[in-house]
C-alpha cells in the first residue's frame, strides 16, 4: 500500500498540485462518459431523422385512406337509401296493380261452362297431378276428391 501512495503523490505533484489533479481525473470521466454516448446519441438523431421523414407522408396516406372510406360509405348510404326507395316504390305499384285485379275481379264472371271441353283435362290426368302435389285442394281442377281418389286406384 505504501508504493500505491507514493505513485500517486507522483502523479499529483506532476499534475500541478491535488486540484489539478481532481480537476483533470474529472476531466478524463467527462471524455469517457461523452465517447461512450456518441453511438447512442448518433443512433438516435438518424432515427428521429426517419420518424420526422416518414410522418408527414403515413399522416397522408391515412387521411387520404380515411376520404376514401367516407367517401364509399357516402355511396353505400345512397345505394342503400335509392334500394330501398325503389322498393318501397315498387310494393306500391304492385299494391295498385293489386287493387286493379280486384277490382276488375269483381266485374268478371268465371264460370266454369265458359270453358270448352278441348282445355279440360281428364279426371286420370288431373288425379296424377293433385297426388303428385300432395293431394293439395288447390289441383283439383274441378274433380272432386273421391273422384281423384277413384281414378289412383
Amino acid at each position: 500500500m505504501s508504493w500505491d501512495y507514493a505513485d500517486m503523490s507522483k502523479q499529483i505533484s506532476e499534475a500541478g498540485g491535488p486540484q489539478a489533479f481532481v480537476d483533470q481525473k474529472e476531466e478524463k470521466g467527462r471524455q469517457k462518459g461523452r465517447d461512450e454516448m456518441k453511438p447512442v446519441v448518433i443512433i438516435t438523431s438518424i432515427v428521429s431523422l426517419i420518424v420526422g421523414a416518414a410522418a408527414p407522408k403515413v399522416y397522408h396516406f391515412f387521411k387520404g385512406k380515411r376520404a376514401a372510406i367516407q367517401t364509399e360509405s357516402g355511396n353505400a348510404k345512397t345505394e342503400l337509401i335509392n334500394g330501398i326507395e325503389d322498393y318501397d316504390n315498387t310494393l306500391k305499384d304492385n299494391e295498385q296493380a293489386l287493387t286493379q285485379d280486384e277490382e276488375d275481379d269483381e266485374y268478371m264472371d268465371y264460370d266454369e261452362e265458359v270453358f270448352d271441353d278441348a282445355q279440360a283435362i281428364s279426371v286420370d290426368e288431373a288425379a296424377l297431378i293433385w297426388a303428385s302435389n300432395g293431394k293439395d285442394e288447390d289441383y283439383t281442377y274441378g274433380y272432386s276428391e273421391d273422384e281423384l281418389e277413384q281414378a289412383l286406384k
